[in-house]
Parts: structure tokens; sequence; C-alpha cells
């Protein structure tokens, strides 16, 4: 997994790299359309990079080889780089998201790209499965003074009651 994880890196950063160098106006001034053309495939580049570095991940977890390195970090600002990635996608399926905010700001400590990770996960799973029209948001509460519960919901059809236990294994849906 690791050897096929450089693999599919090492291309799709120079793919990065040299869009990021079109935007960059090395070669002259872009139009608008292909600017954000160039934009977009940064962005998915970079989503993509993710997304594999997050399959090394749950090899390294599998392995008890990953670690975590904690540190302050604003609630706000995970759910926000969270929902960035989502984004277009609830547009394209109008999808409300007025409820995925944080009234208050919070400092959690956390692995601040873990944690990312798993809003991420969380709301890509929200936007998947729920219906155009329908809602995704975010309610907090507070279990004790250092416990901060954080709920991601959607209005889609749910997870069927003898299929619950077993999204908890890896590859399950």
């Amino acid at each position: 997994l690791a050897a096929m994880s450089h693999e599919l890196r090492t291309p799709l950063n120079a793919i990065i790299g040299f869009a990021e160098v079109i935007m960059l106006n090395t070669f002259g001034d872009l139009p608008p359309k292909y600017r954000s053309y160039v934009a977009e495939i940064v962005n998915a580049g970079k989503h993509l990079l993710s997304k594999i570095n997050d399959i090394l991940d749950v090899a390294k977890a599998e392995n008890h080889t990953l670690t975590l390195a904690t540190e302050p970090a604003s609630l706000t600002d995970i759910v926000n780089r969270a929902l960035a990635n989502v984004i277009l996608r609830t547009q394209e399926k109008n999808i409300d998201i007025s409820r995925v905010k944080i009234d208050q700001d919070h400092t959690v400590l956390v692995d601040p790209e873990r944690a990312r990770q798993i809003m991420d996960n969380l709301l890509s799973n929200a936007v998947k499965f729920t219906p155009p029209g329908g809602a995704i948001g975010i309610d907090l509460h507070r279990e004790r003074d250092d416990l901060l519960a954080v709920t991601v919901w959607d209005t889609g059809v749910g997870i069927p009651e003898d299929k619950q236990e077993t999204i908890f294994e890896s590859f399950q849906q």
C-alpha cells in the first residue's frame, strides 16, 4: 500500500505543481474561464492527494503505527476546511448547509489534520446520502467541561438497524 501510494502521489504532485505554475501566469495571462479551470484542477488534485494520504493512514492505523500530534485547534476552522471540500456537491444537489456552522468557536485539543479528515468524511457521507433538496447540519453539546460532543446530521434515509454495526468495519458502507 505504501509503494502504491508513492506511485500515485508522484504523478499527482506533478499535475498539481504544473497547474500551480500555470496559475502563477508563468506562461502568460490566462482568460478568466481557463483560470477557474486550472484552479479546479489544483483543488481536485489536492483533494485526491488528501484521499490517497487517508488510505495510507488507514493502513497505518490497522498496523498500529499511526501517530497523533495533538494541539489546540479551532473547531470552526476544522469544520470550514472540511465544508470547503463538499461545497460544490451541496450546490449541485441543492442541499441546505445553513446549519453546518459553529455559533461559538471552541478550541479543541486534537490532531488538526486527523480531525479535518474525520469531519471531511462525515460531511462527504452526509452529502452522498442526502437526497436533492435535503439538509445537513452540525450540533454541539458539552458533555462535561473537557468533552464536547459534535454531531453531523443529515436528512437522508439513515442506516438500517441491521447494518449499524458493520459501518465500523473497514471498507463497509
